[in-house]
């Protein structure tokens, strides 16, 4: 959750534009997440991400990753073949 406009109170603080409240739902159990309730000081605008989106985007992001680092790999062998190619070639003529 993130202010968008207003303040919020949670676990005692008052959270302004800006600032967030319930990044602990990244951990599965719910036992270690905190269960405070936040409430609206004023008039109050959030922004909202759930897990099962948050835990898609992560997944998807480290997919992405692991795909751009296996094409740079995959474009570094290229290269170096095509190198050891041209070397090949050179001292042959």
């Amino acid at each position: 959750n993130i202010v968008h406009r207003g303040e919020a109170m949670y676990g005692g603080k008052i959270l302004t534009r800006g600032q967030t409240w319930g990044e602990d739902i990244i951990l599965s159990s719910s036992k270690l997440r905190k269960h405070f309730s936040a409430r609206a000081v004023e008039f109050l605008e959030v922004q909202q991400l759930s897990r099962d989106k948050l835990m898609r985007i992560l997944v998807t992001s480290a997919l992405k990753k692991q795909h751009d680092a296996e094409k740079a790999t995959a474009q570094k062998i290229r290269m170096d073949k095509e190198k050891k190619r041209r070397a090949k070639a050179a001292a042959g003529n």
